[in-house]
């Protein structure tokens, strides 16, 4: 479970407001799928996060759980696209300690570096 049952209802509610972006935001969309695609994921796990409880039964899978992570780490790239936009500073630090969460349940990155390598 990457949402950790103790986890902060605060928390919570700034992972769904970046969930909630990628959904209306389209600047993300990855041009090789197709948007509609990209929108179901992310209604999938903004549906589990409002519908269950954290930690319970409707808990993220491991690709969900990736996805998430990822969404909290292109939130403030996309979002400081706009000069007068400032980094948000909780969002980022979300975004390491579900990283780091993701990495101790599942054992492996978020990112694929064996991937990333052999592009460059």
């Amino acid at each position: 479970m990457i949402i950790h049952p103790r986890m902060s209802k605060k928390k919570i509610a700034k992972v769904i407001y970046v969930i909630e972006n990628f959904i209306v935001n389209k600047n993300h969309n990855n041009p090789n799928e197709k948007a509609l695609e990209q929108q179901e994921r992310y209604c999938t796990i903004l549906q589990k996060l409002i519908g269950g409880s954290p930690g319970k039964k409707d808990d993220l899978d491991k690709n969900e759980a990736r996805n998430l992570v990822v969404a909290l780490d292109l939130y403030n790239v996309l979002k400081t696209d706009n000069v007068t936009v400032c980094w948000d500073v909780e969002i980022e630090k979300l975004h390491h300690e579900l990283k780091k969460r993701f990495s101790e349940l599942y054992n492996e990155s978020v990112y694929d570096t064996e991937t990333l390598n052999q592009r460059g």
